[in-house]
Order: structure tokens, then sequence, then C-alpha cells
């Protein structure tokens, strides 16, 4: 006999209703009704955050490493430099790649492509962008958005990285 995974998943809605009722009926009177103000539904869960803080902490010094390892290289070449700032443009590109795959926002992926070509040129890899980059990404983690570049990443080239 086959079993169905609707019904199985009926079961389960049921039974958490049921759950929850009962957790309800558990509560003081006053705080029945504090709990029926709020909105309930799928979308009233918090966005999880895809860098948490300890990462994000990681990620600004890994970046600051970075720019200063690309910014001593130039010292000695800028065809050195370059070298360098595509090492860590990999570094970047296979840990967002792996939170894209848990369901991060595409659009980190075409401001990674951005930062990325910026580094490829030696006059301006000097600049700290790996970190300006890294903490454009835990903003827009932090807030839901990336801001000021929605309209600039909308570039169809930039989609296929």
């Amino acid at each position: 006999m086959a079993t169905n995974p609707t019904t199985t998943e009926d079961e389960r809605a049921v039974r958490l209703q049921a759950n929850r009722n009962q957790e309800n009926q558990d509560l003081p009177d006053g705080s029945q009704e504090a709990e029926d103000a709020q909105p309930s539904g799928p979308n009233t869960q918090p966005r999880p955050h895809y860098i948490n803080s300890a990462e994000a902490v990681f990620l600004v010094c890994f970046a600051l490493a970075g720019d200063l390892a690309i910014f001593l290289t130039n010292v000695i070449s800028p065809l050195l430099g370059s070298a360098a700032g595509a090492g860590v443009w990999l570094t970047f590109f296979l840990w967002l790649k792996f939170k894209i795959i848990k369901g991060a926002p595409k659009s980190w992926s075409r401001l990674l492509t951005m930062v990325g070509f910026l580094e490829i040129i030696p006059v301006i890899n000097i600049f700290p962008t790996w970190v300006g980059f890294v903490i454009l990404i835990i903003i827009a983690d932090r807030i839901g958005r990336l801001p000021f570049f929605e309209n600039f990443l909308q570039f169809p080239g930039l989609n296929r990285l």
C-alpha cells in the first residue's frame, strides 16, 4: 500500500494546529489576547540572516588582509597585485556560491562581479574595495536589500555568474 505524501503533510498540519491550540489554552488570559493581536502566517517569520556575526567579523578581517596583500603586491608588481586580487576574488566567489545555494540573494553575485572587474585594474585595486564589498554584503544581509545598488546591478551580463 502506497502512502500519499499529501496525507502525511495534512496529518502533520493537524497535529501542529492541535499543539498550538493546547499551548494557547495553557497561557494566562491576558497573553492570549496579545498573541491574537500579532499577525500570523508564513510571511510573518523574521527573515533569516545568511551571515552570522562571527562570520561577518571573519569576512571583514579576511577582506582587510586581502586588500593589504593586494596593496603590498602592487608595490612589487602591478601584475602580481592583480593576481592576488584574483585569488581573493576566487575565495569570495566560492563562499558566495555556497551562500546563494543556501538562499542568499543573487544580487550579491552581481556585486562580486563588479568588484572583481574593479580589482583587475592596477590603479584602482590599491583601494580597499574588498572591505567595501564585505560591508555592503553585511548591510544587505541585515536590512534585506542592497542599498543604492538595486537599479545599478540590473545589467543582464552580470547575471551569468
